[in-house]
C-alpha cells in the first residue's frame, strides 16, 4: 500500500497541528482522565447512571430525544470515558471550523491553522468547562463551520454546501439556543456580506460563476435548501425554545425579582410595580456585563484574578505549582447595598477572558495590512473588524447605553449575561489573526526564516493559551459515587421510589445523592419542600447518624410504626455498604403506605416525536453521505 499522501505538506501540517492540540488538551485536563476522577463542573453532572448507555439507546430509538453526530459517543463505551474528552473534542473541532473558513478564503495552511488554533483554546470559550456549560461546547462542535460553508455556498454554489450549512446550523441550536441565536444573526450578516462581495466582484446577479437570472435563481434555491435542511433537523429545538426555554427564562426572571424585593424589603403594590418589574428584568438580563476595565485581560491574563470557584482555588493551593487566585473584578451581578438599593457588584466568574497576546498582535497586523494594501480579503478583514467593535459594545451590557438597543430587539429581553457576546468577539479576533498571519507571510515572503519564526510564534501562542486554560481545571474524586450502594439496592429490591437524602453537605450529602441516582434510586428534591422530607414525594429517607441523633421525631415515629427501618449502613471510600447497627453511620427508613413515585418522564406529544424522528433520520442521512464523500471521494487539497 502506497503512503505517498503522508509526504504531502498539507497532511504533515494537519498531523502536526493535531498532535500539538492533543498534547495541550492532554496537559490541560491532566489528572482528570481517570474514571474515578472528574473536573469540577458545578452546572454539569459528573456521575452517570449505571445503565446510562442503554438509556441513551432507548431515548434514541423511541424518538424521545434527537441525535447529533457527536451523540454517537453516548451510545458506545462508558460515559466516564467521554466526559472530559467531549470538551477536548469540541475545542479541536472549533479550531478546525475556523481553519476551514480561513482556508476557504485562500489563506496559506499555516495562517488557517494559526487562526484556528487560537480560537479553539481562547479563554472565555474554552474555560467554560469549569462552570460545566456543556451546551456551549455542543455549539463549538458544529457552529464554527457555518462561516466557511456560507462563504463556499455563495461563492461556489453546489447543493452540498447549502445542505451542510443547514445541517450545522441545526445541530448547533439544540443545546445552547441563546448563543445559537447570536451566532446565527452573525452568520446571516456574513451571508449578506458574501452576497454583496460576489455581486461587487462579478457583477449583478452573478453567483458561483453563473450570471444573470440563472445565478440569482441558483442563490435563491440554495437559500431554500439551507432553510429546509435547518427545519428538518432543527424543528424539535425550535419547538423546545418557544415552549420551554422562554417559559424557563420568564420563571427565572420572576424568581430573581421576588428575591430582590425580599432583599430590599419592598412590596410593590401601586402603579410603580410595572416600572419596578421592568427595572428588575433589566437588572436580571444585564447581570454579568463585561466591565470596561476587564477588556485589558484580553491581552494580560489574570490581571483581576482567576476564578470565583473556591473549590478550584483550594485544590490549586494544595497543588502549589498551578495556584489560582480569587477573581476581584466587577463581572457578576448587582446585589442590595446598605440602603437597600442594588448599588454594588458581587464578582463571580468561573472562566478566563484571555485571548492570547500573540493572537491580538497578529489580528492588529491583519487590520493594519488591510488598511495599507488592497487584496481580495480586504473587505473580509473590515467585516470582522467592524463585528469586533459592535459585539464588544454589546458585551459591556449595562456599562454602556448601547445595550439598550439590543435589549429592545425581539428576544433581547430574554438574553442574560451580555458578557456572552465575548464569544463572538473571540471568533472575530481569531479570524483577524489568521488574516494577520497571512499578511506577515506575504509581506516577508522573500525571507525564509520568517516562516519558521511565525510557526514558532503560533506554537507559543497555543502553549500560552493552554497554560492559562489549565488553571481552571480542578479535579475531584468521584470514586465514592461510582462505588457500591447497598442502600440504593435495597430501595430497588423493595419496589423503588424516591429517597430523601438527610445528610449534611459537610458529611457528603451531595455525593451520597449522586450515588443514589447513579444506582437507579432517584432522590427527592428537598429544596422545593423547604428541607422537610414529609412534604416531598419521597418514600424513603436516608439519614446520617448525626441527623438521626438530633431528630427525636424519627425515633418516635419508628417506635409507633409510622416509619419502618429498612437497613443500617457504613460510609467509606468503598461506597455505602450494609453494616451492623453498632457499626453503622446511616440508616434507610421507609414511609409505609406512601406510594412509590419514580422520576417518570412526561409523555411526549405525538407530533414532537414525529419531528424527532424526522430530525434523527435526516442527521443519519447526512452523516452517511459525509462518510461516503470523505472515504470514497476525498479531495487531495486538505482543507481547501
Amino acid at each position: 500500500m502506497r503512503m505517498d499522501f503522508l509526504k504531502r505538506p498539507s497532511v504533515l501540517l494537519f498531523l502536526a497541528f493535531t498532535t500539538l492540540y492533543a498534547i495541550c488538551l492532554g496537559c490541560i485536563f491532566g489528572g482528570t482522565w481517570s474514571f474515578d476522577v472528574a473536573a469540577i463542573q458545578p452546572d454539569a453532572g459528573h456521575t452517570f447512571r449505571i445503565d446510562q448507555v442503554a438509556r441513551n439507546w432507548r431515548a434514541f430509538l423511541s424518538g424521545r430525544d434527537v441525535f447529533l453526530p457527536l451523540d454517537v459517543t453516548g451510545l458506545v463505551c462508558s460515559p466516564y470515558f467521554w466526559h472530559e474528552l467531549r470538551y477536548a473534542i469540541a475545542a479541536y473541532l472549533a479550531a478546525l471550523g475556523m481553519a476551514y473558513y480561513l482556508r476557504g478564503r485562500g489563506l496559506p495552511l499555516v495562517a488557517a491553522y494559526g487562526g484556528g488554533s487560537a480560537y479553539g483554546l481562547m479563554g472565555y470559550s474554552f474555560t467554560l468547562f469549569s462552570a460545566g456549560h456543556m451546551g456551549w461546547f455542543y455549539w463549538l462542535m458544529y457552529g464554527p463551520f457555518a462561516f466557511g460553508l456560507t462563504d463556499r455556498a455563495v461563492r461556489k454554489g453546489k447543493v452540498k454546501n447549502w445542505l451542510l450549512l443547514g445541517a450545522v446550523l441545526a445541530w448547533g441550536m439544540f443545546r445552547q439556543p441563546d448563543m445559537w441565536l447570536l451566532f446565527s444573526v452573525l452568520t446571516l450578516a456574513y451571508g449578506v456580506w458574501c452576497i454583496a462581495r460576489e455581486w461587487r466582484i462579478h457583477g449583478a446577479g452573478t453567483f458561483a460563476g453563473i450570471g444573470g437570472l440563472k445565478g440569482m435563481r441558483g442563490l435563491l434555491v440554495g437559500i431554500c435548501v439551507t432553510m429546509a435542511m435547518t427545519c428538518l433537523i432543527g424543528m424539535p429545538a425550535v419547538l423546545n425554545a418557544f415552549t420551554e426555554s422562554l417559559a424557563t427564562r420568564d420563571r427565572q426572571i420572576a424568581e430573581s425579582s421576588s428575591a430582590m424585593s425580599r432583599a430590599t424589603g419592598k412590596n410593590q403594590t401601586d402603579s410603580s410595580a410595572k416600572s419596578a418589574a421592568g427595572q428588575e428584568r433589566w437588572r436580571f438580563c444585564t447581570s454579568w456585563s463585561l466591565p470596561p476595565e476587564d477588556i485589558l485581560e484580553f491581552a494580560v491574563p489574570r490581571i483581576n484574578g482567576d476564578t470565583s470557584d473556591v473549590n478550584i482555588i483550594e485544590l490549586r493551593k494544595r497543588a502549589g505549582w498551578r495556584e489560582t487566585t480569587p477573581y476581584t473584578g466587577r463581572l457578576g451581578m448587582p446585589v442590595p447595598g446598605p440602603d437597600g438599593k442594588p448599588s454594588r457588584w458581587m464578582p463571580y466568574r468561573q472562566h478566563s477572558l484571555y485571548f492570547g497576546l500573540i493572537t491580538l498582535a497578529f489580528a492588529a497586523y491583519g487590520l493594519f495590512a488591510a488598511m495599507c494594501r488592497k487584496d481580495s480579503n480586504r473587505g473580509e478583514v473590515f467585516f470582522w473588524g467592524g463585528s469586533v467593535v459592535v459585539t464588544l459594545f454589546c458585551a459591556m451590557g449595562c456599562f454602556t447605553p448601547f445595550y439598550r438597543l439590543v435589549y429592545a430587539m425581539p428576544f433581547g429581553g430574554y438574553l442574560r449575561a451580555p458578557v456572552k457576546f465575548v464569544h463572538i468577539v473571540e471568533f472575530c479576533v481569531a479570524a483577524l489573526s489568521g488574516f494577520g498571519v497571512a499578511a506577515v507571510l506575504r509581506r516577508f515572503s522573500s525571507l525564509k526564516p520568517v516562516f519558521w519564526v511565525v510557526v514558532a510564534l503560533l506554537v507559543a501562542n497555543v502553549v500560552d493559551l493552554a497554560r492559562i486554560d489549565a488553571l481552571y481545571v480542578g479535579p475531584e474524586s468521584i470514586a465514592f459515587q461510582r462505588a457500591a450502594n447497598s442502600a440504593a439496592d435495597d430501595v430497588r429490591r423493595l419496589g423503588g421510589g424516591k429517597t430523601a437524602i438527610l445528610v449534611p453537605p459537610q458529611e457528603g450529602g451531595r455525593a451520597i445523592g449522586d450515588s443514589f441516582n447513579a444506582h437507579l434510586a432517584p432522590t427527592a428534591d428537598l429544596s422545593a419542600a423547604g428541607g422537610d422530607p414529609m412534604k416531598t414525594d419521597a418514600k424513603y429517607l436516608f439519614v446520617s447518624g448525626s441527623v438521626f441523633a438530633n431528630t427525636a421525631s424519627l425515633s418516635e415515629q419508628l417506635r409507633d410504626g409510622r416509619l419502618r427501618l429498612v437497613g443500617t449502613y457504613s460510609l467509606s471510600g468503598s461506597g455505602i455498604r450494609s453494616a451492623p447497627r453498632n457499626q453503622s453511620q446511616a440508616v434507610l427508613i421507609e414511609i409505609p403506605g406512601r406510594p412509590a413515585k419514580g422520576n417518570d418522564e412526561p409523555s411526549l406529544p405525538p407530533l414532537r416525536r414525529v419531528f424527532n424522528y424526522v430530525s434523527i433520520a435526516t442527521t443519519i442521512a447526512v452523516i452517511v453521505w459525509l462518510a461516503y464523500v470523505m472515504v470514497f471521494r476525498r479531495r487531495n487539497d486538505g482543507l481547501a
